[in-house]
């Protein structure tokens, strides 16, 4: 027999109803093939035993067949992998001054292939360093429960590390109050959490926006402003000196907003971009506005945003956050002394509480 494939492992999903696979390469013994069942979503192995769960024909060939004992295939829900395993053994003796028979010693020949073949494919699959790196001899560190695997200081070695040196590391990069705030790998993600929020705000995209922003501080904006536009007027939609609700479609709010519609359900709060314009007044003109989450209580509580501004003629434009319900919905009340008053709103953000 030849070695003529590179070949020594081969992998097949299972479908529900097929139980025979190919073995596309040379074995000398039925002992010498490993037939394992991998649930696909988890990745648990099951070696098969021969005869029990499967059988294998011929006993030994350039190839042969697998054939799955069970009444039932296996389902979708795993895979059989089919690889070959000689042992690290050399059987054949050859006596001194006998006869050199060809047939032991060509198998002697493949069985050493046969092994270089079955290390090749295990070292395929180990974690190596590039070709031009200058370390060697990097080994894992002895395994620890709740540590976390890292290069040393020199980038020369990997060593396992307790949970408190990555936290004494995250603290550092995104902040927090003291080591002891992180206990579990969960409070890392917590304190990942509060960061991006605190810190990073989700930006809607330009065409959920009917914005366009020629600096940080003026935005011009399309006439005939109404409710269903990205932009939304909320002087003209609430009645002064009213709580109204505003959500985005289906919510039940008393003004839908479709911009709302890209708040992803679950999220706390929204950031929300204000134009306040008013025309002909006076000095001393005063404009208010509150703003809270649907369902709390009037007046100033933690979900509660409140802005007071007094000028003449003139546009006043500012950013501020406010939480929202399960449903993405806010209030707002607004009062003015004088009644030429516009207050534009547009999405800019939104987000979640650690």
């Amino acid at each position: 027999m030849t070695i003529s494939s590179e070949l020594s492992r081969v992998s097949y999903n299972c479908d529900g109803s097929t139980k025979t696979f190919s073995v596309p390469f040379a074995y000398y013994d039925t002992g010498h093939l490993v037939v394992v069942l991998v649930t696909a979503a988890t990745g648990a192995e099951q070696v098969l035993v021969l005869d029990t769960d499967y059988g294998l024909t011929p006993a030994s060939g350039a190839g042969g067949t697998v054939t799955t004992l069970p009444t039932a295939a296996y389902t979708s829900e795993y895979r059989l992998v089919i690889y070959r395993h000689v042992p690290a053994l050399q059987e054949t003796d050859l006596i001194h001054g006998g006869a050199l028979p060809a047939e032991p010693v060509e198998q002697t020949f493949d069985r050493a292939v046969m092994m270089i073949q079955q290390l090749a494919e295990n070292i395929a699959r180990a974690i190596k360093l590039p070709v031009g790196s200058l370390l060697s001899g990097v080994a894992l560190p002895v395994p620890g429960a709740d540590r976390f695997l890292r290069w040393n200081a020199a980038g020369t070695a990997l060593e396992a590390v307790e949970l408190s040196v990555v936290t004494d590391l995250l603290i550092a990069r995104i902040g927090g109050n003291a080591a002891g705030d992180i206990v579990t790998v969960d409070d890392i993600q917590t304190l990942i959490n509060k960061r991006i929020n605190e810190d990073v705000m989700l930006i809607a995209t330009s065409t959920q926006i009917n914005a366009k922003c020629n600096s940080e501080s003026f935005c011009t904006h399309s006439d005939g402003l109404s409710i269903n536009n990205t932009e939304i007027n909320v002087a003209s939609v609430i009645t002064e000196s009213t709580w109204e609700s505003i959500g985005p479609t289906g919510s039940g709010a008393n003004n839908i907003w479709t911009a709302l519609d890209v708040v992803p359900p679950g999220s706390d709060w929204i950031m929300l971009r204000f134009r306040m314009i008013l025309s002909g007044g006076i000095g001393g003109d005063a404009f208010y506005l509150w703003g809270r989450k649907t369902g709390s209580v009037a007046g100033i509580s933690s979900d509660t945003m409140y802005q007071y501004s007094q000028l003449a003629a003139g546009s006043l434009m500012w950013t501020d956050r406010i939480a929202v319900d399960a449903s993405r919905r806010f209030d707002m009340h607004w009062q003015a002394t004088q009644s030429s008053v516009n207050l534009e709103l547009w999405l800019v953000g939104y987000g979640f509480n650690p």
